[in-house]
């Protein structure tokens, strides 16, 4: 293929409504793999030189794994240009991991099966909005942000109309509660903090576990643990290297309390 644009050759896990679609109106070439294993699809993917991938984070890390095992210089996928996905929460060194080491761009997005486009990372973001956000909104989408919960809920032509057989889910003035929490950048960036159910409760604080799950990427564990070692307390031996401060500090039961209490 000669003259090819980033959308010329697309890698799709599965021929889902939205994307199937997208690509039948605008005549993009496909890869429709029947069951998704990395290590099994490289061989198409070269062969086929495909330019987008879709996933999630999980499908991030794969990628950076198996480049990872590459000598430095040697691309995984030479023709490789972006990634993108969403589904699940980004840790931002992922993002920059995968822009620095495969080589090619990551846009992150949010959506849900009742409404299958809210937000998108565009590839002309800035890398720190492409890493710390869920992009923005499309046109004819709306998000309202609740006081004092974070609470994310939409409206637009992307959201579904109710589900079968069950009571109405949405506001008198037709936005649907979607339970994610989140606020908005001043650039219009969604970024996405949790969940409202996925809250700990510890000693009065209330914590967001998708921000311990963020920071135990970021944190640098040993390959093995120390003889005499459980995860614990090696876990909060890091914290209070990272963070400082004596037997309470960073925060009681070796969560950074200060930073993670919503």
């Amino acid at each position: 293929m000669t003259g090819t644009t980033l959308w010329d050759l697309v890698a799709w896990r599965a021929a889902r409504t939205p994307g199937a679609t997208a690509l039948l109106l605008h005549g993009i070439p496909a890869l429709l793999l029947e069951h998704f294993a990395l290590l099994g699809s490289l061989a198409a993917y070269r062969r086929h030189r495909v330019t987008v991938a879709g996933g999630s984070t999980a499908f991030y890390a794969l990628f950076l794994a198996e480049q990872r095992k590459l000598p430095p210089g040697q691309r995984l996928l030479p023709s490789l240009r972006l990634l993108a996905g969403g589904g699940a929460s980004m840790p931002p060194g992922l993002s920059h991991a995968v822009v620095a080491e495969p080589g090619c761009q990551l846009t992150h997005g949010y959506a849900m099966p009742e409404a299958p486009m809210v937000t998108m990372g565009d590839p002309h973001d800035s890398p720190e909005h492409l890493a710390t956000t869920a992009g923005r909104l499309p046109a004819g989408m709306e998000i309202r942000i609740a006081p004092g919960t974070g609470e994310i809920s939409l409206r637009g032509p992307a959201v579904c109309r109710g589900y079968l057989d069950e009571p109405d889910p949405f506001a008198p003035d037709g936005f649907l509660p979607t339970g994610d929490l989140g606020h908005l950048a001043p650039t219009g960036h969604l970024v996405i903090t949790g969940r409202l159910k996925d809250i700990i409760i510890r000693k009065g604080e209330n914590v967001s576990a998708q921000e311990i799950e963020q920071l135990l990427h970021e944190l640098e564990l040993p390959a093995a643990l120390p003889r005499g070692a459980t995860l614990r307390k090696v876990l909060k031996q890091e914290l209070r290297e990272r963070y400082g401060g004596g037997r309470d500090a960073p925060g009681r039961g070796g969560a950074p309390g200060g930073d993670l209490s919503g």
